[in-house]
């Protein structure tokens, strides 16, 4: 957590860090606590978490896209000949 006067504050790698449960009992409990009382740190992981959530839907698309969807002719006409 990065200290920020007063408070410390969970920084980006630490939310992240967390959201992974890549953080032993301890830290894990502590940034637990901290984030149920800061609500800069509790939107910092909400943002996290939608980020993540974005990014595995957008990855999920593409893996249902079929092979070879490249058109036969690339680039197009239109971007070779200046666009007439």
């Amino acid at each position: 957590m990065e200290d920020r006067g007063a408070a410390a504050h969970l920084d980006e790698g630490t939310a992240h860090a967390y959201l992974d449960d890549a953080l032993a009992g301890d830290e894990g409990r502590a940034v637990e606590a901290h984030v149920a009382a800061c609500a800069a740190c509790a939107a910092l992981l909400a943002e996290a978490r939608g980020l993540a959530a974005g990014a595995s839907h957008i990855l999920g698309a593409l893996d249902a896209v079929p092979g070879g969807v490249v058109p036969a002719s690339w680039p197009p006409a239109a971007a070779v000949d200046g666009g007439t």
